[in-house]
């Protein structure tokens, strides 16, 4: 088995610091534990700030320093996230260390080179704004010792970058090898393991039997999750509708987008929740009509959305959620975009799209689709249908269209002059509602002097009605196209 460890030197500060967005001059940032500072960014760097130095000394430097307080549940589960990617080259991924992936390669190496490999997960990351150190090596315990120290050889790696205490090394064995002039794992590897353990007990042989291989701890695999929920804290509340809400929402947007691009997925209707300190929530659901996958979409809409909203006087946590997803369907263009074979395809990403913000700015009833239904009164032989699966809908040439009922039907028929129009197709009888006393229908498709294409009809008898001249009377009742 190969073992493909990734650390993630910068995760602590890159989960508050949105790594999706490339920021050209970043204000510094650190992160803080127990007061002193664990993580920086590069440009508390240069304005002169260090680790393991206290806050007070770090504002001292620096009055446009951020600061963050360390989150280890939200390293995993930023952890876990970025685990997903990983799925296009393994199932065996598991989270090592609260900074590190574990990742099962063996069977990779049938499609890629352990360097081409190392390429495509480095970029990967680099992509989405993530420092990271990628080693192999056929030992768990190896590979993840490399990457954390940054090391290229075992023999190489330094001990107190190792974080032993974290592989089941005591801090008083760690203190004593210290004292003894161990600085490599080179130092350990040269002496005799009996001796070690004699000197030091079972840790340091124990640590040494899973660095070669011997003993593996086992691993709890990641899965990749199926539904999405992504939560954001503000440091500054907000109290307006603009700019600053827009930013802390296009975090969540791009989260969103790089999950459904994963998965192939769509999304057709998501739920934004903002909340402030006293629990106060306002809850905002945007529907997208065939489904959306693109962070610039689910922020146009939604600012549609929040327009008609009230939120919380103070925002302080921003939530999104995807409630529905669906399938994205792969499309095929035409390879002449004139020819006359194109007329059956759909433009549905303009069409979805202007249905998401007039149904965004007017509401979701305001678009709606019609459709045709078994019966055999033409009058009640179609339907409303709000969903608009645009996926359904089918456009046909203007020779087709004419064979087709009409779906533009007047609310009750209008006696038109025949000599208006030009009869292209017909009779086609239709017997209606018998019980209501109705005549059967003749109707013809017909085009009127105007060029209209209509849907005429006469009676076959005579309309029971006091004029009788009605027995050849044509009544519009619908039109086509």
């Amino acid at each position: 088995m190969l073992w493909l460890a990734i650390h993630f030197p910068n995760l602590a500060l890159e989960v508050f610091t949105s790594p999706q967005r490339k920021i050209q001059n970043p204000c510094p940032s650190v992160v803080i534990h127990r007061n002193k500072i664990v993580a920086i960014n590069s440009a508390a760097a240069k304005a002169g700030v260090l680790p393991n130095t206290s806050l007070v000394t770090a504002k001292s430097i620096t009055n446009e320093l951020q600061y963050f307080k360390k989150d280890l549940s939200k390293e995993i589960t930023e952890l876990a996230n970025l685990s997903e990617p990983l799925h296009q080259f393994s199932s065996m991924i598991s989270i090592a260390e609260s900074d590190c992936l574990l990742i099962e390669v063996g069977k990779s190496l049938k499609l890629f080179t352990t360097k081409e490999l190392f390429v495509k997960i480095h970029h990967l990351y680099l992509e989405l704004g993530y420092t990271t150190q990628i080693r192999f090596s056929q030992s768990v315990l190896e590979a993840i010792i490399l990457a954390t120290t940054g090391a290229e050889h075992i023999q190489e790696a330094d001990l107190g970058l190792a974080r032993l205490e974290e592989h089941g090394i005591s801090s008083s064995v760690q203190n004593a090898m210290a004292d003894m002039g161990f600085s490599t794992f080179k130092d350990l590897l040269n002496l005799s393991r009996a001796e070690l353990g004699k000197r030091f007990g079972k840790e340091i042989p124990s640590l040494l039997s899973k660095l070669d291989g011997q003993h593996n701890d086992p691993q709890e695999h990641l899965h990749i999750s199926e539904s999405f929920e992504a939560e954001k804290q503000l440091i500054q509340a907000v109290r307006s509708k603009g700019p600053y809400l827009d930013k802390q929402m296009l975090d969540l947007a791009i989260e969103l987008e790089r999950w459904l691009i994963k998965r192939n997925l769509n999304c057709e209707r998501l739920e934004w929740q903002f909340s402030e300190h006293t629990k106060k929530t306002t809850l905002i659901s945007v529907v997208f009509s065939g489904g959306a996958q693109s962070h610039q979409e689910f922020l146009h809409v939604t600012r549609l959305r929040i327009e008609k909203e009230d939120l919380p006087f103070e925002v302080l946590t921003i939530k999104l959620a995807a409630k529905l997803t669906s399938e994205r369907q792969s499309t095929t263009n035409c390879l002449i975009s004139s020819s006359s074979k194109c007329l059956g395809s759909i433009p549905n990403h303009d069409t979805s799209q202007l249905v998401n913000r007039l149904r965004a700015r007017l509401g979701k009833d305001a678009c709606l689709q019609l459709r045709t239904k078994s019966h055999h009164s033409p009058e009640s032989s179609w339907t409303k249908d709000y969903s608009l699966n645009l996926e359904e809908m089918k456009w046909v040439s203007n020779k087709s269209i004419y064979k087709k009922r009409p779906l533009w039907l007047l609310k009750s028929p209008k006696p038109v002059p025949i000599n208006q129009f030009s009869l292209i197709e017909g009779p086609e009888k239709i017997q209606t509602e018998w019980w209501n006393h109705s005549s059967s229908r003749a109707y013809y498709i017909a085009q009127h002097q105007s060029g209209s294409m209509c849907w005429i009809y006469k009676y076959e008898r005579p309309v029971a009605t006091k004029n009788t001249s009605n027995e050849e009377a044509f009544y519009l009742h619908g039109y086509f196209g």
